[in-house]
């Protein structure tokens, strides 16, 4: 430790310096204010014992102008002062840390010593934390911005507006963790991926480049959204840690806004709402909830990339949001909620996303936002982009006729893989704009048809009750294990051209006695039966449907 002593008496000196050798401390001396002054800008010493009535400088002036060098530095001063006075005492304790009257005692100046001696070691260690502090501080200042500008940069690769959308992005801090990408189909749709990375910074950066990578790519080539989803999460679960992931959706609505493909994967539920009524007052909800985890969350061999595709009206709008709506909290301690965002939306047919958004933001009633917040609307129709490119003549369509076929027997009809590696088969020979996640939801619905009603000879009103549902589940593992060698399904794939139009017909036959066709293909549309649904999701998504073979065997066509 090392100490300055500044006094103009030379006995005063002398003496300090007798203490201070005894205690092993390193000293310099000065003898007026303005040496002191000097002395602490050449030496930094850990502790001054000054002196107060000098010639020039006095020590109160010393002491002060010692001070404002040392700026954030601790530099505890002592005062030894013959002055008694409550003035001058206070002054000591203005100036400096202490005080000691003359004729001082040795015992009490030791003790003062090491006791500002352990708070100087302290305070030392508090300005070595808050520097560290500081640091790091600003490196996650930097990483935060940079974050940003990732996020930022990948979301300028947004294509020119889409005027079927709207959104609304509003990010808690410097960093939103939210992504929201949209892209152009081949054939003039629109594709979307809606995300929410846990956690922010560099982390859901990482993230967020290989995603939009994907997407982008894959969605200018017309990819199928289920392979989309599935090839984002390869990737993200092979880079992110364990607690990181990406709850989303990912969808894609086609040319004419008809058409809906969604996957969805923890992100909240999405909302479709459909006009009752021509004057847009009577407006109907309908949720559509998360079937799968979030991107990420696990790996390839237990992802699920089954979709939802369902009819839309042109009349219909799509809102798709973060947690960060449902979960805002009012000053008052509500949480704003589904409900609340329902009504908001049933109430509001004439102001569309500004409109849902003034309504959140007056519940919430807070200036500043506690989570990133992103809300999506999508109105379906026909889509419209601002960049419209001219269109094109029409080419025919010429395609090479040909014909596949497949067959599955015994325990291989219990592996419903058999149905992805027809598709992949297939696939080929589709052009671009055709959806290979329509192509397998029909071939998984002809396929279960056939097996477990066919061959397994299930009865599908079983599925109308909790108990029958059970029943049908542990008879279908049943006779699973009983099939043999004479339970057979067989598919061909006729591909060919008529009249410039690419046409895939899909014939399926199995070993099964069929069933009876007339009461399925004539019941309701509005049907509330659990089952009998896939043949008319069929149905929609092909151009003609029809049964023979008592109902054991079934063609779909599509053109393509």
């Amino acid at each position: 430790m090392k100490v300055l002593v500044v006094d103009d008496q030379e006995i005063n000196r002398t003496l300090l310096s007798f203490i201070l050798e005894d205690e092993g401390y390193q000293y310099r001396m000065a003898t007026d204010g303005e040496q002191a002054i000097q002395l602490y800008l050449d030496e930094q010493p850990d502790l001054i014992l000054m002196d107060i009535m000098m010639p020039g400088i006095d020590g109160y002036e010393a002491a002060r102008k010692i001070k404002e060098q040392a700026g954030n530095r601790h530099i505890p001063i002592i005062f030894l002062t013959a002055k008694t006075d409550l003035e001058s005492l206070s002054r000591c304790l203005d100036d400096g840390e202490d005080f000691l009257t003359k004729p001082f005692n040795e015992v009490i100046l030791k003790a003062k010593i090491r006791a500002h001696r352990r708070v100087a070691v302290l305070y030392k260690q508090l300005n070595d934390k808050n520097d560290a502090l500081t640091f790091h501080n600003s490196r996650i200042q930097q990483e935060q911005l940079m974050a940003q500008r990732v996020f930022s940069n990948v979301m300028e690769k947004n294509p020119n507006h889409c005027t079927n959308l709207s959104h609304y992005l509003s990010s808690a801090s410097v960093f939103s963790g939210d992504l929201f990408l949209y892209n152009r189909s081949p054939s003039g749709g629109l594709y979307l991926l809606l995300g929410d990375f846990t956690g922010h910074g560099l982390p859901a950066a990482i993230g967020a480049i290989p995603t939009s990578q994907i997407f982008f790519h894959m969605s200018a080539k017309g990819e199928a959204v289920s392979d989309i989803a599935r090839e984002i999460n390869r990737e993200l679960w092979s880079i992110l840690p364990s607690h990181m992931f990406c709850a989303a959706a990912v969808l894609e609505i086609n040319k004419t806004g008809q058409q809906l493909t969604l996957w969805q994967g923890g992100l909240p539920d999405i909302l479709l709402a459909s006009s009752k009524s021509e004057n847009d007052q009577d407006v109907d909800i309908k949720i559509l909830e998360p079937l799968h985890l979030p991107l990420g969350m696990v790996g390839d061999n237990d992802f699920e990339d089954d979709v939802k595709v369902m009819a839309v009206e042109s009349s219909d709008t799509l809102y798709a949001y973060t947690d960060g709506i449902t979960e805002a909290v009012s000053s008052d301690g509500d949480m704003y909620g589904i409900d609340s965002l329902v009504s908001a939306v049933k109430g509001n047919s004439d102001r569309g996303l500004r409109g849902i958004i003034e309504n959140w933001k007056a519940f919430c009633d807070v200036e500043q936002e506690y989570d990133d917040v992103s809300l999506v609307e999508l109105n379906f129709g026909h889509v419209e982009w601002a960049d419209e490119p001219v269109a094109e003549e029409s080419v025919e369509h010429k395609i090479a006729p040909c014909t596949m076929q497949w067959r599955f027997e015994g325990e291989q009809l219990a592996d419903l893989r058999c149905v992805d590696s027809i598709v992949a088969m297939v696939e080929p020979f589709f052009s671009e704009a055709v959806r290979k996640d329509l192509l397998r939801l029909v071939l998984n619905e002809m396929y279960s048809n056939s097996l477990e009603h066919g061959i397994l000879k299930l009865r599908s009103e079983l599925k109308d009750s909790v108990e029958g549902l059970g029943e049908y589940e542990q008879l279908r593992a049943e006779r699973l294990f009983e099939l043999s060698a004479s339970d057979w399904i067989h598919l061909e794939a006729h591909l060919y051209s008529d009249m410039g139009q690419a046409t895939l017909d899909l014939v399926l036959s199995d070993s099964g006695d069929g069933f009876n066709v007339a009461e399925v293909t004539t019941r309701p549309a509005n049907d509330s039966l659990s089952h009998g649904r896939g043949l008319g999701l069929i149905r929609y998504l092909c151009q003609s449907v029809e049964f023979f073979n008592g109902g054991a065997s079934v063609k779909a066509r599509f053109n393509l």
